[in-house]
């Protein structure tokens, strides 16, 4: 059983029937017609329709004092003494010529269940006899316990499974006690008595050989009375949460605790308590992404930009827990590199390829927080020549070579770099000829 928030018990458990006028014997006043439910103290119909009247679905009280038709035995849907004292009630579980009609006696229990605690479930039920509605039985007539009235708008099923039933169809023309052990899960204050299901999910057999194809039952002393005993209550709830034990004391750390109760005839009754707590989350989380993409938080939101989110959620053990996320984005990165090379040379992009062209190159990549990343690479490819240069110089000059050196006659060979690539000039030197009217020499005039 799972609890979130503290439940408040009653201070002792009764070795007592906790269903007020549980035999029917107490009324407001005499029956006097069909559906008169409401003449019967304490006990209600589930659409508060007062009256018999189509189409509401009405319980009927019978009562051996009561009018025509609902006085016992020899009533419209029965011959049947009472079980017990002079008064019973009765309700239609299963109709063939009105689909899905249902009627359902409903009562508040004088105090809580106390959950955790073993009650026993009983009662008396019979078709009777001689009659046109006591042909047929129907399986699954049986109690639902609620926290609160439920509710039928005119005669429909109400839905929702019974917590205890007759599984199998059930007919008898003499009282026949029922009985459950029931552990309630939750404070139930109410039971509903009835057939619970449609007729597609109702099974019917017809048992005399003459009547309505329908379910009637009667009913007679229903109790639900807890055990007084030695009872375990085994419960977790959210961390922080406080929990009423059944005397009244308050308690909000896991671990055993006993009380012991006094019921009204004198008798103890122990109550164990084994008290256990589900952790409250309170995470934080840190994320990064790439810019322009976006992320789910805890809670389902979608998002894409950076910040500090809060997600408060429900943990798989029911309790409310928060998730902090710091969100970081990564931006795209762009980044120009300009690089030279000699002719003949190769150079390596960022992403591993050889080019040997001048050029703009465009390299993707992926950064260390996983994003895209682009390197735009600048290209310049320097040509390598080699020239060659034919000089006369005269007697006894010098010539500068185009690496600095002064030289006389002769054949050089100049290494020089231009921007950082070799070149190759090839300088050879003669002495001017008299004859060469385009280079006069001192010496030649």
């Amino acid at each position: 059983m799972l609890l979130c928030t503290g439940s408040l018990f009653p201070v002792a458990l009764r070795a007592q029937n906790i269903v007020p006028n549980y035999s029917f014997e107490s009324y407001f006043t005499l029956p006097t017609g069909y559906g008169n439910w409401f003449d019967c103290q304490d006990w209600d119909n589930v659409n508060g329709y007062l009256g018999f009247a189509w189409p509401w679905a009405s319980p009927d009280y019978l009562h051996d004092l009561g009018g025509a038709g609902v006085n016992l035995p020899f009533t419209t849907f029965g011959t049947v003494d009472p079980h017990e004292g002079q008064a019973i009630m009765g309700f239609i579980a299963y109709l063939s010529y009105e689909p899905n009609f249902r009627e359902y006696l409903s009562v508040a229990f004088t105090e809580p269940m106390v959950p955790g605690v073993s009650y026993a479930i009983s009662f008396w039920i019979t078709n009777g006899e001689s009659a046109w509605y006591a042909r047929g039985g129907v399986d699954k007539v049986g109690i639902r316990f609620s926290e609160g009235p439920l509710s039928q708008l005119d005669h429909e099923p109400i839905g929702g499974a019974p917590d205890v039933f007759i599984p199998d169809i059930f007919w008898n023309d003499a009282w026949e006690l029922i009985t459950f052990s029931f552990v309630a899960d939750a404070p139930y204050d109410r039971l509903t008595l009835g057939n619970f299901y449609t007729d597609a999910a109702t099974n019917y057999a017809a048992f005399a050989p003459s009547g309505s194809d329908g379910a009637y039952y009667f009913i007679d002393e229903v109790t639900v009375i807890p055990d007084t005993g030695s009872t375990v209550i085994d419960t977790t709830l959210c961390a922080g949460t406080l929990f009423t034990l059944p005397d009244g004391t308050m308690a909000d750390t896991a671990g055993s605790y006993s009380v012991t109760l006094i019921a009204m005839d004198g008798a103890d009754s122990i109550v164990t308590v084994n008290l256990n707590y589900w952790p409250v989350y309170d995470d934080t989380v840190e994320v990064e992404i790439c810019s322009g993409a976006s992320y789910v938080l805890p809670d389902g939101t979608v998002v894409a930009d950076g910040g500090i989110y809060t997600s408060a959620l429900v943990s798989v053990f029911g309790c409310d827990s928060v998730i902090t996320t710091i969100l970081n984005v990564a931006t795209a990165l762009f980044t120009d590199v300009y690089a030279n090379i000699c002719d003949g040379e190769t150079y390596v992009l960022p992403d591993g390829t050889p080019v040997d062209s001048t050029g703009i190159y465009t390299s993707l990549l992926t950064t260390v927080s996983g994003c895209d990343s682009t390197v735009y690479t600048h290209l310049n490819v320097t040509i390598t020549d080699t020239i060659f240069i034919d000089a006369e110089i005269c007697s006894g000059e010098s010539y500068l070579l185009p690496d600095g050196v002064s030289v006389d006659m002769g054949i050089y060979i100049s290494v020089f770099h231009y921007p950082g690539c070799d070149s190759t000039v090839l300088t050879a030197l003669y002495r001017a000829s008299a004859s060469d009217h385009s280079f006069r020499c001192k010496d030649d005039i």
